[in-house]
């Protein structure tokens, strides 16, 4: 399977779904009733409406191959359902009214004053640490819910109600669904997801210009900047060069915390307090290290040895181990690189606007797991604009 699916890659061509219409209907799940009022939006995009009195919803001229429509309504849990724009053409959501009783079964490890300890973390780890993040607020923070488990040393935070985000970096008001927020402080993995939707701030011309270049400038080298170049079977001309690499022990600093653990025993034999004798800032710095680094080991892949079509709309990516994925800056003389793995043996499946499925089967490190955090984040419908308007 896996030998077939690395053999051949096409250049996809370019569909229009402009005219493309769905509509649909919102109803209770237990007495069939139709919901009015409920917000539904396609995830990672700007489509959004609301139904109408009878639960009605029309979405029209969508240029998407594929993605998740999200439903939320006051009192009922939020309803992902995937579709194919090819083929779905009127839907019915069945929503499922939130238990009273939830919150009781939750409460056992809620923090009490959870945003006064862990805001921070959430904040960086969410919103992100970069400079466009220091323009970015959340409005409604008293939705969010901390639960930390001590044992496990584990961060779990949820919200009541879809997270408000304002990015006057890049212009956007972003409605956001939290699904999952984790953090384990042991090893230091950060994994969210959730479904936004996007809604562009509409200020003057000049403004609006300014937020274009910053959009344009956040999408080079992004994730979806990559996706989409992929798709077009164009990395290296989009400024991306994919090699594999492998992820070692760091052996210096290894056999550096073998020796303090050497010292800690011997000392710990005596009765007096243990020292660790110093050998100067530069083994200081070595644990400063990470435990693993990555070394690479082949030359550029060509888009044939990972990547391939699935069907005549959709692009395909497999590797096993890891790729180190780097991207030259445009006008400048600087790169950034990317570590990324699959988490299992699953394949990726790409379309032309970016979009790809199996997302959290796609583990980053280093520059993406930096950056692609809310503060940057694009909606999928994003246009690239060589030139901007005056």
């Amino acid at each position: 399977m896996k030998n077939i699916l690395t053999v051949f890659f096409l250049i996809f061509t370019t569909i229009s779904f402009g005219q493309i219409t769905i509509s649909g209907n919102v109803v209770n799940i237990k007495t069939n009733e139709s919901i009015a009022g409920a917000n539904v939006f396609i995830s990672n995009t700007s489509y959004k409406t609301v139904t109408n009195a009878q639960g009605k919803f029309f979405f029209e001229k969508l240029n998407i191959q594929k993605g998740e429509l999200i439903v939320n309504a006051l009192g009922y849990k939020h309803e992902v359902i995937n579709i194919d724009t090819k083929t779905e053409k009127n839907i019915t959501i069945s929503l499922e009214p939130v238990a009273k009783d939830l919150d009781a079964v939750l409460v056992r490890n809620l923090e009490k004053d959870g945003y006064q300890k862990w805001g921070k973390l959430f904040i960086d780890g969410f919103i992100g640490t970069t400079h466009e993040a220091f323009d970015c607020t959340i409005e409604n923070t008293k939705a969010l819910k901390f639960y930390y488990n001590k044992k496990t040393q584990e961060l779990s935070v949820s919200a009541n109600e879809p997270l408000k985000i304002i990015n006057k970096a890049l212009g956007y008001q972003i409605d956001y669904t939290l699904e999952s927020f984790e953090y384990n402080s042991r090893s230091r993995i950060l994994f969210f997801s959730g479904f936004p939707v996007f809604t562009e701030i509409q200020k003057g011309k000049r403004k609006m210009r300014k937020w274009q270049e910053k959009r344009n400038d956040c999408y080079k080298g992004s994730i979806m900047h990559f996706m989409r170049a992929l798709y077009r079977n164009k990395l290296p001309e989009k400024g991306f060069i994919v090699q594999k690499a492998n992820k070692v022990l760091n052996e210096k600093k290894a056999a550096y915390k073998k020796e303090l653990r050497k010292q800690i025993s011997e000392q710990s034999q005596g009765n007096g307090v243990i020292t660790l004798s110093g050998r100067g800032d530069n083994n200081e710095n070595v644990m400063n290290e990470p435990d693993s680094v990555y070394q690479i080991i082949s030359q550029v892949l060509p888009a044939d040895s990972f990547a391939f079509a699935i069907d005549s709309v959709t692009a395909g990516m497999y590797f096993e181990k890891h790729l180190i994925i780097t991207y030259k800056k445009q006008n400048l003389n600087a790169t950034v690189s990317s570590f990324v793995k699959l988490l299992l043996p699953e394949t990726i499946g790409v379309f032309q606007n970016g979009y790809y499925y199996n997302s959290i089967n796609f583990f980053t490190e280093r520059y993406w797991a930096e950056t692609e955090k809310m503060a940057r984040m694009l909606p999928f419908d994003f246009v690239y604009k060589e030139k901007l308007d005056e």
